[in-house]
This record gives structure tokens, C-alpha cells and sequence, in this order.
């Protein structure tokens, strides 16, 4: 339980600055949507949507306008760029979460404790957990209150919160399945720095995908490799969560850990 205390005591500088920043940025979002409710802007909004080329509607998925007087439909497209955000986060904590021991050189000091290597790993992955699901909790308080604040509307708070919640069921997915490919990723480099820039190649290149899968129809399967793609906010708000393609989601993660583990067991250490 020590290695646990230890690892989210360590993390907790990272949580709290990504935090800040990010609880900043999702509040600038949301303080503008009052004026998104002038019919006047509105307007402006629309003829500016309207001036845009589809492709480009479509990369930014907008390409069924949202009615950005509702709550809820402004804060699924401004989320969109949080998710992002907290994607790379999840896979820079799973990329520095077992290389960092040989970098810092305290992985001869924790191999020579009476403790397994399969306990070791359990217990760094549950603490990088804990340590994802903490920075995701603080980020869906403020997410709450900025919608309860901004919206104007008290009769309505309970189903705008349960909306919210299907959204964050979404993040915890894709937060979850990019950390277990950084995790992974950190067990096959040897250098920390090296495991957090494959973790956040596979963000962008599967990000990336994503919007080539737009382009043309011929090219809409490759969505289908970019699980950001698949739980977009504005998405989940208008048709829920893609229940089939969340089991193949979890499938990946557990089949990462396997992996992570297994090799993890065989790694030699630079001690």
C-alpha cells in the first residue's frame, strides 16, 4: 500500500497543475455561452457555420449544427477540446508510470524490498488509476458548476447533469484505454522520455486518423481506430454511448495490461 500512497503523492503536483489549467480554459469556454443565447449572435454564429466548407464542419463536428443556446449542446462541442486534453493526460501518466523507476534510478531500491514484480505493477497501475480518476473527478465538479452557473436554468439541472455524466462515462473510457497504451508503451522503452512521446504519438496518429476518416467515405473505417473519435461529447449528448464499440475499448485496455504485465516480468532492468 506504500508504493500506492507513495506514487499519488508524487502525482499530485502533475494533477493539480493539469487541473487548474484545465478548469481555467473549460471556464472561459462556458462564460461566453450567456451571450450564445442573443439571438443576435446566434446569427452570426450561423452564417459564419454556413461560410465554412462541409469537410471542415465535419473535422471540427460541427457538421449537424448545434443549437448553441442549449447548454448542454455548447458545452458537448466546447468539451470536445477538454477530452482531448485529458486523453494526453491519461497517456502521459500511463508512458511515465513504470520507466520513470530506472530514469530516477530508485528501481534497485524498490527491486530489493520483499516484493514481486507482479506486485509491483498492480500496484503502480492502480495508483496511476486513482491518480486519472482524482484529476477526472475535479474536472467534472467544475464541468457541473460551470453548467449550473452559466445556464440560467434551475429546472432543468438534474437531466442537465445526467447528460454530463454519459459524457464523462465517455472520458473515463478513452481516458482509460490511452493510458493503458501509455502504460504499455512505458514498459517497452527504456528511457521515460522515450515511452511519453510513443504514448502521445498514438493520441495524435489516432487523432489523426480520425479526421482522415472524414475526408472521404471510402476512408470513414478508419474512425473506427481512433477511439477519441468514437466518444465525442456532441456525439454522446445526441445518441449515448456506442455500447459495442466500448466493449472493444475495454477489451484493448485489459489486453494492454496482459501485455504490460507479461513483459514487465521479463524486462531487465538498467540497475
Amino acid at each position: 500500500m506504500n508504493i500506492i500512497k507513495f506514487e499519488i503523492k508524487k502525482n499530485i503536483k502533475l494533477i493539480l497543475i493539469w487541473s487548474i489549467i484545465i478548469s481555467f480554459v473549460l471556464l472561459l469556454f462556458m462564460s461566453i455561452f450567456p451571450s450564445m443565447k442573443d439571438s443576435a449572435m446566434q446569427d452570426l454564429v450561423n452564417a459564419k457555420m454556413d461560410s465554412l466548407p462541409t469537410v471542415m464542419l465535419e473535422m471540427f463536428n460541427i457538421a449537424e449544427m448545434p443549437n448553441f443556446s442549449n447548454i448542454i449542446e455548447y458545452f458537448a462541442y466546447s468539451f470536445q477540446f477538454i477530452l482531448m486534453a485529458i486523453a494526453i493526460y491519461g497517456a502521459i501518466l500511463g508512458a511515465g508510470c513504470l520507466s520513470l523507476e530506472e530514469n530516477e534510478g530508485t528501481i534497485e531500491f524498490l527491486y530489493s524490498k520483499p516484493i514481486t514484480r507482479g506486485e509491483i505493477i498492480l500496484k503502480k497501475v492502480i495508483s496511476c488509476v486513482i491518480s486519472f480518476y482524482m484529476f477526472v473527478f475535479i474536472i467534472g465538479v467544475v464541468s457541473i458548476s460551470t453548467i449550473i452557473i452559466f445556464s440560467g436554468d434551475k429546472n432543468n439541472i438534474l437531466d442537465n447533469i445526467m447528460k454530463v455524466k454519459e459524457m464523462y462515462l465517455g472520458v473515463i473510457i478513452v481516458g482509460s484505454v490511452f493510458m493503458a497504451l501509455g502504460l504499455l508503451s512505458s514498459v517497452l522503452m527504456k528511457k521515460s522520455k522515450s515511452s511519453v512521446q510513443v504514448g502521445l504519438g498514438i493520441f495524435f496518429g489516432t487523432y489523426i486518423l480520425g479526421i482522415i476518416s472524414k475526408l472521404k467515405d471510402s476512408l470513414s473505417f478508419l474512425s473506427n481506430l481512433s477511439p477519441y473519435e468514437k466518444f465525442i461529447p456532441s456525439e454522446i449528448a445526441r445518441n449515448g454511448i456506442d455500447i459495442k464499440y466500448a466493449i472493444i475499448i475495454i477489451f484493448i485496455i485489459v489486453i494492454s495490461l496482459f501485455i504490460t504485465t507479461k513483459l514487465y516480468k521479463k524486462r531487465d532492468f538498467n540497475i
